[in-house]
């Protein structure tokens, strides 16, 4: 009837917005035809082990510029507000980098940014490598909610809506 697949959560990288042993309801990206949020979170292949999953938050979307500069996260020259991140801090450490993310690629991080492995490491993930949207936590019952993407200040709400190119 529900086209949703459920996932327990297994490490820290998310934290404080998921917990160790939460457990989620997560709608699969099918077929050709995608719709993602900024802010999303969702889950992503592991690229060195496609039987592994892992839960990232969708923070820059295809042709868009990231920049880590003195420990503020830009979108698009512009800084990104993360409220979820509960005081945690944006970016670890003041190195400089930038992605110029291409058609199809995804920036995705954890909110947990000082254990979390991401694309600040990995590189952007591909379209074909998100596997579903999170929808709901249903467990445990006193932190059960709706998981939406967030309004974000300095960005309008973004979303993408498409089809995977063919190959």
């Amino acid at each position: 009837m529900w086209d949703v697949e459920l996932y327990v959560v297994r490490g820290h990288s998310m934290t404080p917005t998921f917990s160790e042993g939460d457990r989620l309801l997560v709608s699969p990206v099918k077929g050709r035809s995608f719709s993602f949020a900024r802010g999303d979170v969702v889950v992503v292949r592991d690229g060195s082990d496609g039987d592994r999953r892992n839960l990232k938050r969708l923070i820059g979307f295809p042709r868009e510029e990231i920049r880590l500069s003195e420990g503020v996260l830009l979108l698009n020259d512009l800084p990104l507000a993360e409220d979820y991140l509960g005081g945690l801090p944006a970016v670890i450490g003041l190195d400089d980098h930038t992605w110029n993310l291409e058609n199809e690629e995804f920036f995705l991080l954890g909110d947990n940014r000082a254990h979390s492995t991401d694309s600040r490491q990995l590189g952007p993930s591909r379209l074909d490598d998100i596997v579903g949207t999170v929808l709901f936590r249903f467990w445990p019952l006193h932190r059960l909610r709706l998981v939406s993407a967030p309004a974000y200040r300095s960005h309008p709400t973004t979303k993408v809506v498409g089809l995977r190119s063919e190959g």
